[in-house]
């Protein structure tokens, strides 16, 4: 086995465990593993007895003299694992604002842009009787249909993703905060809808003739 500073040692499996984590992990003895660690030192070491208060009161005495060194019984270990899983979650919804972000922004210009083309057509439905309200509903449905596509489709192509994630933690259908994906569905719409009626006013500044005048479709 290739360890984190890049020695090999030979190492032999002796038990197969089932990790309640969803990543793969190993369990390696100490004195193996802590030598080709950055600090040579185990960062943390689990003590088994009876009365906890008293092993934490203990073993706080004798760890004065090592600085950085603190001692908590099994609510402080959770606690640690929790915060570091709160810190991975954060980084994770990051990610994903920072990536929905992205994709607003070429969304926006892909309406705006689609939409501006359109001047020419807009004005001819105004020659023919339209008025702008008629027209701004049509943009409207027209935004909502795109909206309800590119949702199935993401939601279709993060299938491919999040199932075999949750085969790893041994779940057919995935699970997670439901209020994540309620929140993608608002944005959804809280992007195309703005982005085309703000489109839609622009392209309609001019009147009729002008606009047909326009180059344009």
């Amino acid at each position: 086995m290739r360890l984190g500073d890049g020695a090999q040692v030979p190492v032999t499996v002796v038990a197969l465990l089932d990790s309640p984590s969803s990543y793969a992990s190993m369990i390696l003895p100490a004195d193996l593993l802590a030598a080709h660690t950055t600090s040579g030192l185990a960062s943390q070491v689990l003590v088994r007895g009876g009365d906890a208060s008293a092993i934490v009161s203990a073993l706080s005495d004798r760890a004065k003299d090592w600085p950085g060194v603190t001692v908590g019984d099994d609510s402080a270990l959770a606690a640690s694992f929790q915060a570091s899983a709160d810190v991975e979650a954060l980084i994770n919804y990051l990610l994903a604002v920072l990536a929905i972000a992205y994709a607003a922004i070429a969304a926006v210009n892909t309406l705006a842009v689609a939409v501006l083309a359109r001047r020419r057509e807009f004005g001819a439905q105004r020659l023919a009787g339209a008025d702008r309200g008629q027209i701004r509903r049509m943009l409207f449905v027209e935004g909502g249909i795109v909206a309800v596509t590119g949702l199935v489709l993401g939601i279709v192509i993060s299938l491919f993703t999040v199932v075999p994630m949750a085969l790893t933690t041994g779940e057919i259908i995935p699970s997670g905060p439901i209020w994540v994906f309620l929140g993608v569905v608002l944005a959804i719409f809280l992007i195309v809808w703005p982005a085309t009626a703000l489109s839609a006013r622009l392209a309609m500044r001019r009147n009729a003739i002008e606009a047909v005048k326009m180059p344009g479709q």
